[in-house]
Formats: structure tokens, sequence, C-alpha cells
């Protein structure tokens, strides 16, 4: 069985260092802003073509949003964003990209914060169940 797996599927991976130059690359090569997830999966499509030379065409589907990981997007851009807070790092990505930042995020600025516990990863039932009563 693992050797059928092993002819259907090929694995990498990408640290964090790869990652934030990878959002880099992409943006400066297609002047698309990559959210971690997409970048890593860009970053393991370049090393797959590289091992095997396979050049079928392929899509990347970005299920997630460089808004989401604002920080780590500006960071790998080189945009230091000390004394920000988290809506001016949007509207900087907003700037950068030319996209628009996205409405379900731009319209907690102002709201109250509903939840603030954070929980030990050991503790999670309990942390949950509390939640849930």
């Amino acid at each position: 069985m693992m050797n059928k797996i092993s002819e259907l599927l090929w694995a990498g991976s990408a640290d964090d260092k790869e990652t934030l130059a990878q959002i880099s690359k992409t943006f400066d090569e297609y002047n698309y802003l990559a959210d971690t997830h997409t970048a890593v999966a860009i970053n393991v499509y370049e090393q797959y073509v590289k091992a095997t030379e396979d050049k079928t065409k392929t899509i990347i589907a970005s299920t997630a949003s460089p808004y989401k990981f604002g920080d780590s997007a500006l960071e790998a851009l080189g945009i230091t964003v000390s004394g920000k807070d988290d809506f001016e790092k949007l509207e900087m990505l907003s700037e950068i990209s030319g996209m628009p930042v996205p409405p379900s995020l731009k319209e907690l600025k102002g709201k109250e914060k509903r939840f603030s516990h954070v929980g030990d990863k050991n503790e999670m039932d309990k942390v949950v169940y509390e939640f849930l009563k």
C-alpha cells in the first residue's frame, strides 16, 4: 500500500523563512500577495518540479487570505509594522497589494472583543467544556 501511495503522491515542506521568501518572490514575480498557506503550496510545488521535472500545468487554489496573516505578509515584503494596530496593517496590505480589505475584517474595527481566554493546548477539552456550559 505504501508503495502505491508513494507512486501517486509527492510531499514536501517549507519552513518559516522559506515561506516568507516565497511570499516575497510571488509578489515580485506575479504581483500577487499570497497568504502563508498558499506560499507553502507554491514553494512545495516548485520543489516538486525541480525534483521530478514534471511540467504539467498545475492550479494552486488559495484558500486563505493574506489579510488573515498580515504580520507575516508585511514581514515578507520587508515592511516594519511596529506601533501599528491590526487595522492599520490591513490598510497597508491593501495599499501594497491593490486588493481591498475583506469586509468581514474591515467591519471588526471598533467592535468589542467577545473572547479573550487563552487555554493551554493540553487542557483543550476543559476549555471547550467551560465554553459550552
